[in-house]
């Protein structure tokens, strides 16, 4: 059951991501056949039975994406795993074989301190060397390709997660109190939630310039209630005393920063400027964003503006391009500009051109009143 169970998961994972899932599978397979060889039949024997089965889950809709769409699985498999693993060939290649280290010490935060004191008995227990074992093998793959991207570090974390909870659990299932390095964790883990709602308002006022005041008594609240929750937990001598004060810290950083999350968002999706673009009802002959991809905006379009979302009628602009398209598109055609980059653009004018419409941290300027504010010189 656990063998089918597998499979379709496997096969889940083939269908989200393509067959990175499949790759982490073989390095914990080759892993686990290292360090118990007598499981290696076993283990041959239950790769089959899921390989077959993630097989079946996930080939119907790759068919009916190669009948769709001719040359489908050579771009997808071909192009995009293969030449993007092997060559700098996508937009995210060309980046240090150090990527991932960083990525994965900050994305294992509050927890990335007890990994310290797992580490520090790496040959107590066999079986934690092989999970060690297993992440270093995921992460030494991910940073040998040449396309290099955050997301793609996702499936070492679940190897990060096991070490840390075994720690916790060796520490605190022992007859000794927890030693020194655990406290030192305890600590690092509680300055983390604490600070990481605040962290992330400080991060917004900065890099957007967005003012938010009426937060800040709100974040500094979550950071009380954490602290405490935490000192809490660290008063335990149980690994379920631990965990539930812990769990509670979480929880409230967590609620801080849902409070902090949506005034960031909208500085960082299209939501707002496809909001605007689906109460005209028809899509103008061009929509060009200034310096920022346009992903966001696709997917925030309705389906009818959507469908007439050519590459050509919605796509972005450099710096570079933007006073070409002002000068060619025609008159009723826009060129959205983020409020950030409001400086930059006006930069191209002889004087700051009138805005023709808002849509929340967008401004959207007309072909027509750009064209008239150069000939203005």
């Amino acid at each position: 059951m656990l063998v089918v169970l597998a499979g379709v998961c496997l096969g889940l994972s083939i269908l989200t991501k393509g067959l990175v899932g499949v790759v982490f599978t073989g390095i914990f397979a080759a892993c686990v056949a290292v360090y118990r060889p007598a499981a290696i039949v076993r283990l041959a024997i239950a790769l089959a039975i899921a390989g077959a089965i993630a097989l079946l889950v996930a080939a119907p809709w790759y068919i009916a994406m190669e009948r769709a769409h001719p040359g489908y699985l050579h771009y997808y498999f071909v192009e995009r795993h293969l030449r993007g693993y092997l060559t700098a060939t996508q937009r995210h290649a060309g980046r240090g074989w150090w990527y991932y280290v960083p990525i994965a010490i900050g994305g294992a935060l509050p927890w990335t301190a007890y990994l310290a004191v797992a580490a520090r008995e790496l040959l107590a227990r066999p079986a934690r060397l092989l999970v060690w074992c297993w992440f270093a093998a995921g992460l030494m793959f991910l940073s040998a390709g040449e396309s290099k991207l955050v997301t793609y570090a996702l499936p070492l974390f679940p190897a990060l997660a096991i070490l840390v909870g075994d720690g916790l659990a060796a520490q605190l299932s022992a007859p000794a109190a927890p030693g020194r390095g655990f406290r030192i964790a305890a600590v690092l883990h509680t300055i983390v939630l604490a600070a990481l709602p605040a962290a992330g308002l400080a991060a917004v006022q900065w890099k957007f310039g967005a003012s938010h005041p009426l937060l800040w008594p709100v974040v500094a609240a979550v950071a009380v209630v954490v602290i405490a929750a935490m000192m809490r937990a660290r008063r335990s001598t149980t690994l379920d005393g631990f965990m539930s004060g812990a769990s509670a810290a979480a929880i409230v950083s967590l609620v801080g920063m849902m409070a902090v999350l949506p005034h960031a968002a909208a500085w960082m999706t299209a939501k707002d400027l496809a909001g605007a673009l689906n109460g005209m009802g028809t899509l103008p002959p061009r929509v060009s964003v200034f310096d920022e991809r346009i992903g966001s905006l696709v997917f925030y379009l309705s389906p009818p503006l959507r469908a007439d979302a050519s590459p050509e009628r919605l796509t972005d602009t450099s710096m570079a391009e933007a006073i070409g398209r002002a000068r060619v598109d025609p008159d009723s055609s826009i060129i959205a500009v983020r409020n950030t980059q409001l400086p930059r653009f006006f930069r191209l004018f002889p004087r700051p051109p009138a805005a023709d419409a808002r849509a929340g941290t967008f401004t959207i300027f007309r072909a027509l009143t750009l064209r008239e504010t150069l000939q203005s010189r």
